[in-house]
């Protein structure tokens, strides 16, 4: 089996687990964050808070660029820890963290960093649920700075037949995916920007 065609089958793996997760587990909601419309923001403000232009989520004791070493003795083993796109991925109830950590020979974890950060479906943050259509999204966040077809996605090894809705907060993006353009998201991923 090719390495694209076996990536592939765990990107749509794992994308599945998330969404199941998220069908069978309570909506999460990021502490700190007020869902609904009085999270809305007055036309023109930023309603991204300055952490998250720091590379963190408030509620996750994980942001971007902060080392996984110690991340298993803090937050205990993972539901789920497997190699994606190059590293390591840790799969816990609120977040799954993609990384570039990596196993040694006796399969203790060499420490790397966080490098993505996926959201589960009802998981509320920045006044919006995964799983609000992208329009719903655009509602309360402003217009995205980019909207990809799965056409424009189709080399992605994450969004690979999916719409993707794009927010840029500085150095970072936000990224929401649904199977359709008018559908509901299916997760959200808090990225360092391309």
């Amino acid at each position: 089996m090719s390495t694209n065609r076996w990536q592939r089958g765990l990107l749509i793996a794992l994308l599945l687990a998330i969404a199941l997760a998220g069908c069978s587990s309570p909506a999460q909601t990021v502490p700190g964050e007020t869902p609904g419309p009085d999270a809305e923001s007055p036309p023109g403000a930023d309603p991204f808070p300055p952490s998250a232009y720091e590379g963190k989520l408030e509620g996750l004791p994980y942001g971007l660029g902060d080392l996984t070493e110690g991340m298993i003795e803090e937050l205990g083993e993972p539901e789920t820890m497997d190699y994606f796109t190059g590293g390591l991925y840790f799969a816990y109830p609120e977040a799954v963290y993609f990384t570039d950590a990596s196993l040694r020979d006796d399969d203790s974890v060499a420490p790397g960093s966080v490098k993505r950060i996926g959201l589960r479906p009802g998981t509320t943050l920045f006044g919006v649920t995964v799983g609000d259509s992208f329009a719903a999204i655009a509602g309360v966040l402003g217009e995205p700075a980019a909207v990809h077809s799965p056409a424009d996605n189709a080399e992605d090894g994450y969004y690979e037949g999916l719409w993707s809705a794009h927010y840029r907060i500085g150095d970072y993006e936000l990224v929401f995916v649904a199977d359709t353009e008018d559908g509901a998201s299916t997760a959200a991923y808090y990225e360092v920007a391309a």
